[in-house]
């Protein structure tokens, strides 16, 4: 049986639970627990406490990719659970920025130094216990652009209002 909570996602339906820019999903399937993902903050841990659910017990943690909407809460994750195997889908040492006005601010993991031991950068296929696989989707049938500013500047023409446009670079 698999169960999913969302602990944390962009918007919460529930009064209890706070929302943010971000996603940490709590999936239990048949007794193990795996975390999808950290959110920008501890916020993800906050409402597992309010629905008394034990981090501690998390015995996998994928992070999907480098940004820091889906990695930023690890140092507080590692601090509460430190048995997870953690398995990033991505390299560490990738670098992302957001370009705000004439400004670049890094999006990429913030993982304190002596945590980087715990951290799988995850390259093939895995097979981590019975029925529980790790396959990463390296296959794409389109390149990467190296930044999005051709569809920002195809759009900008239908722009009404001032918008506040980020622009996302791949190194």
């Amino acid at each position: 049986m698999i169960k999913i909570n969302v602990l944390l996602e962009n918007y919460s339906i529930n009064e209890k639970y706070q929302s943010k820019h971000g996603l940490s999903l709590l999936i239990d399937f048949n007794g193990c627990n795996i975390l999808l993902d950290v959110g920008p903050d501890n916020t993800f841990i906050k409402n597992a406490n309010s629905n008394n659910m034990n981090l501690q017990n998390i015995k996998y943690l994928f992070l999907s990719h480098n940004h820091f909407d889906h990695t930023g809460g690890i140092n507080d994750f590692i601090k509460i659970n430190n048995k997870a195997k953690i398995f990033l889908m991505d390299k560490i040492c990738n670098k992302y920025f957001i370009k705000l006005f004439l400004f670049y601010f890094p999006m990429a993991i913030k993982l304190e130094k002596k945590y980087i031991s715990r951290v799988i950068e995850a390259e093939n296929d895995l097979i981590l216990e019975n029925k529980i696989y790790y396959m990463k989707n390296i296959v794409s049938k389109y390149k990467k652009p190296h930044s999005i500013n051709i569809y920002i500047k195809k759009y900008q023409k239908n722009l009404k209002k001032t918008h506040l446009i980020m622009k996302v670079y791949w190194y």
